[in-house]
């Protein structure tokens, strides 16, 4: 116990007198400490036996302690290493959480430049299939025109003119020139950066399409059928609309004229399915190949290299209806031919119809 009381040069000094004091009561016959001297042999044997196992476990204690406190050094010292490793790591994530945020936002704006890029090429490439429209539209009555003033120059030459026969003339000449003025006015509209959201019905939308792509068919003698199961109204960009149905009516007659079909059919339909209002285009040039149908959103992606195609109206036209308008574009094989599905959320209010 001492040893545990006292250091060890303490417990010795104790011990020691502890030792004296025991001998002195022995050799000189203290009342009380009457002993034979075997069992004083005896006791003195145990008690150095204890002292070296108390000196022993005392030795044993200490390194022990020694051990304890070098592992406790050992662990505070790690401790420090991981706590520096800790701050290290926490500095290069906040360092990479910095540099990451300017990441995203350069990879972003590059993005936006190259979806702007895009929709501009596809722009272009529109551009080229609306003046092709025009032409289409022009053809008509400037030949009308041409006839009228050719029938007049020939009635002045030969007999003169009559009042009634010029007045008649020159208002035909007036209403082809109307609708040459028409048709500037649909497609300089048409060219219109949308501003805002407008409230339409889809049939309205389908009228404006088919005012500009109308003359085309036409001249491809391509039927265009427009089935009106409801005319249900939308908030979206008109003209952007406009621009996704021209370039599925315009992909369906390349399909048909590729494919050489004998009477050709595109048919736009409407409907309400929940609450979505659904436009659909199909034509009767026999489908998509299963193997592409995937593909086919894909920017540059073509079937048309040969004919000019820039892979590029697809994909913008499911940017338009996905990213601008909010809605949804699906394609499936019906069984005339390719199905494109516009989904568009009802807009619950009442339009009076366009006269």
């Amino acid at each position: 116990m001492v040893f545990y009381l006292f250091d060890d040069r303490e417990a010795s000094l104790w011990l020691l007198g502890i030792g004296i004091i025991v001998f002195a009561c022995f050799f000189l016959y203290v009342d009380g400490f009457h002993i034979s001297f075997v069992d004083f042999l005896i006791w003195i044997m145990n008690m150095l036996m204890v002292l070296m196992i108390a000196h022993w476990y005392a030795d044993i204690e200490k390194l022990v302690t020694m051990k304890l406190l070098e592992i406790k050094n050992i662990l505070a010292e790690e401790v420090k290493k991981k706590t520096r490793e800790l701050e290290r790591k926490k500095r290069e994530l906040e360092e990479l959480n910095e540099t990451l945020e300017e990441k995203i936002r350069i990879k972003t704006e590059e993005n936006r430049q190259q979806e702007k890029m895009l929709f501009q090429q596809a722009r272009y490439a529109q551009m080229g299939e609306v003046i092709s429209m025009i032409a289409h539209q022009w053809r008509q009555p400037l030949n009308a025109i041409a006839a009228v003033n050719a029938t007049v120059k020939l009635k002045n030459d030969v007999a003169g003119c009559e009042k009634a026969f010029i007045s008649n003339k020159t208002q035909l000449i007036s209403e082809h020139v109307q609708h040459l003025s028409s048709t500037i006015d649909d497609f300089r509209n048409f060219f219109k950066l949308d501003k805002q959201k407008e409230v339409q019905t889809t049939e309205e939308i389908i009228q404006d399409t088919l005012r500009l792509a109308g003359s085309a068919l036409e001249s491809r003698q391509i039927k265009f059928s427009m089935e009106v199961a409801c005319d249900c109204t939308i908030e979206t960009y008109p003209n952007e609309l406009v621009y996704v149905l021209l370039n599925l009516i315009k992909n369906a007659e390349d399909a048909i004229v590729i494919r050489e079909i004998d009477a050709p059919l595109i048919v736009v339909r409407t409907m309400k399915e929940g609450e979505y209002a659904v436009i659909e285009v199909e034509d009767n040039a026999g489908g998509i190949e299963p193997e592409i149908m995937g593909k086919i959103f894909d920017p540059y992606f073509t079937t048309k290299e040969n004919s000019g195609g820039t892979g590029l109206g697809l994909y913008m036209s499911k940017t338009i209806i996905e990213d601008h308008c909010n809605s949804k574009i699906e394609v499936k094989n019906g069984s005339m031919g390719a199905i494109f599905r516009l989904l568009f959320p009802l807009h619950h209010s009442t339009l009076p119809s366009r006269s």
